[in-house]
């Protein structure tokens, strides 16, 4: 049994939780391990749903585990490492969901199609995506459908059209948005990464952040920054600018990634790689990479105060 990966359409709370506890409750009737991951008030009702069979399940709060969507991959990897020698594992959960902003939306689809990477089909797990059929007909929730080989819904199975057209790399090459008008920038080299550090400090202090998360934000932002400095042809350019709800740290270079897993997974204690974007992967709540011809750009989204 290797990787099989779904999206379930549902229709409405119940139906909602009616399917998941099918499928989970299957999990534990045949002694396979199971994680659940979806926003707490739906984990809360298929853990009543499930009755004795949820103490044999294991939940997770989309809102702490997958606020940055960058984390879906390494939880699901982790998962799977916990289980060595598992004949089947299942995953259900929401990584899509109401009130996700577009830029979250655009990383869920990403994150979606790079399961279909890493995963190779000797992984024993059967992860099923849920998905609010009232979402369907917003381009990135549809693209996010079209990265699984198989639809399901209260009907019953079937295959995804659009899923073989799909190259799971080709969303980590398109360029992301510009920076706005009125946006602040610094060009920056490895002489200059102290007011690298100035800059996302005032910014994060006028964002209302408190002193603990301004640190926090300095450090991810140094971090991309000096890979910057090491990785991308010894300059950069810092973009800094603010919404209603977040303020954003755009990082920009001539260098070129080619792995579009980097920094979703921790890197090894030897390792000097990857550990920058790791970091900041943990620290904030939304983390943007796109690699193209003419350059990269690493994106970090802070939610304000």
């Amino acid at each position: 049994m290797g990787f099989r990966h779904e999206a379930l359409l549902y229709s409405g709370p119940d139906e909602l939780t009616e399917l998941s506890a099918a499928f989970v409750s299957g999990a534990v009737t045949e002694g396979e391990p199971v994680l659940a991951v979806m926003e707490r008030p739906k984990l809360e009702r298929l853990r009543a749903a499930l009755g004795p069979h949820a103490s044999g399940v294991a939940f997770a709060d989309m809102a702490e585990m997958g606020r940055n969507p960058a984390r879906f991959t390494a939880r699901w990897q982790a998962f799977v490492a916990d289980h060595p020698g598992a004949r089947r594992l299942r995953g259900i959960g929401e990584p899509i969901y109401a009130g996700r902003s577009d830029d979250e939306l655009a990383e869920c689809r990403l994150h979606e199609s790079l399961l279909n990477l890493v995963f190779d089909s000797a992984t024993p797990l059967w992860l099923l995506c849920l998905y609010d059929g009232d979402l369907q007909g917003r381009p990135e929730v549809d693209e996010a459908l079209a990265c699984h080989p198989s639809l399901v819904a209260a009907t019953g199975r079937t295959p995804s059209g659009h899923y073989h057209l799909l190259d799971p790399v080709e969303p980590f090459r398109r360029p992301l948005p510009p920076p706005p008008a009125g946006a602040d920038h610094l060009t920056f080299s490895a002489d200059s990464l102290a007011d690298v550090r100035a800059m996302v400090a005032g910014h994060g202090r006028r964002a209302g952040l408190d002193d603990e998360r301004v640190v926090e934000v300095v450090l991810a932002v140094n971090e991309v920054a000096g890979n910057s400095v090491q990785h991308g042809g010894g300059t950069g350019t810092l973009s800094v600018w603010h919404t209603a709800q977040r303020v954003v740290f755009d990082v920009a270079d001539r260098g070129r990634i080619d792995d579009p897993t980097v920094g979703q997974f921790p890197p090894a204690p030897d390792s000097d790689h990857g550990r920058g974007l790791w970091i900041a992967n943990q620290l904030c709540d939304l983390v943007q990479v796109r690699s193209t011809a003419g350059g990269s750009s690493v994106r970090l989204h802070v939610h304000s105060a």
